[in-house]
């Protein structure tokens, strides 16, 4: 059986994801458990924003010297239809999930990329494990 992926228009993690300029979210189905991978980054505070000159702007970190970030977790069980995940349900990730570079769209794909393939492996092993 094959991991299913999904990429999905919409920040998955993060309070202020909505404001991420950079964000994806990929779910991933494996027979019946659901898993959400969300990167976020080149988070345009709307402190940092100045309306009135859209080039006059910062980017902030989204963790403490970092302006990307993946997280994972499995699905919310009760969300049968679009399978969002459950904060409370992190899930253990081995491969880096940070980045410190203002800037870097194409390196957080391939950070992204790599979490979702060592995810995709880790279940069909059935080794997942959350964060305690």
């Amino acid at each position: 059986m094959k991991v299913k992926k999904t990429e999905r228009g919409w920040p998955g993690h993060f309070c202020c994801g909505e404001d991420c300029i950079y964000h994806r979210n990929t779910l991933l189905q494996y027979g019946d458990t659901y898993i959400v991978v969300s990167t976020v980054g080149k988070y345009l505070s709307r402190l940092s924003y100045n309306y009135r000159n859209r080039k006059d702007y910062t980017y902030e970190t989204v963790r403490s010297g970092c302006y990307y970030e993946t997280m994972a977790f499995f699905s919310d069980v009760s969300d049968t239809r679009y399978y969002d995940m459950d904060v409370n349900k992190q899930i253990k990730i081995d491969s880096d999930t940070l980045l410190d570079l203002m800037d870097a769209d194409d390196v957080a794909d391939t950070m992204h990329n790599r979490v979702v393939s060592e995810l995709s492996r880790k279940l069909k092993a059935g080794t997942i494990t959350t964060v305690i």
